[in-house]
């Protein structure tokens, strides 16, 4: 079922526009419209969105985003960031490009979140009047080095070291 489900959802999504039960089970080879229970799951899916109206489906956005604009517009909205995931990805076709575009151009700052299994990366908008942003040069090559020659211990190492220091002091 998830993979019917999932298929449907990657037609959508390829498609680019909504398409009628017919459109999807051709693309699909899926006979969507002989199992009611599946159909029913796939319109109450969250990632699907069924228009009783036109009795079309289409994929559902995440996010109010529909351009380059649009885009900029959310990222200032949201200070916590948006993952850069299938769900932004989702909102319409060439965001991808879009948005390395305003990586390349320094509008929007890019910063790799590695919480968990969660691996991905988060955008944020670049506020160029900040003053962090307007006096910002790059760390020097010797302060980088530095900073990665820097022994990381874990919480027990860390632990016994002050163990220790109390012992001496």
């Amino acid at each position: 079922m998830n993979n019917i489900i999932s298929k449907v959802i990657d037609c959508l999504r390829q498609a680019g526009h909504p398409l009628t039960l017919n459109e999807i089970e051709r693309i699909t080879n899926v006979p969507l419209s002989q199992k009611e229970d599946l159909l029913t799951i796939i319109k109450a899916n969250k990632k699907i969105d069924f228009n009783e109206i036109t009795q079309k489906f289409s994929l559902n956005r995440l996010y109010e985003i529909y351009d380059k604009e649009s885009l900029m517009v959310e990222l200032k909205k949201v200070p916590r960031g948006i993952p850069e995931n299938q769900d932004l990805f989702d909102c319409y076709n060439g965001i991808d490009k879009d948005i390395k575009k305003l990586k390349d151009e320094h509008k929007i700052r890019c910063i790799y979140n590695d919480e968990k299994d969660k691996k991905f990366n988060v955008l944020f908008y670049k506020d160029p009047e900040d003053t962090a942003e307007r006096f910002a040069v790059p760390a020097p090559v010797f302060l980088k080095e530095m900073w990665n020659s820097v022994t990381v211990f874990g919480a027990q190492e860390r632990q016994k070291m002050i163990e220790e220091f109390r012992k001496k002091g």
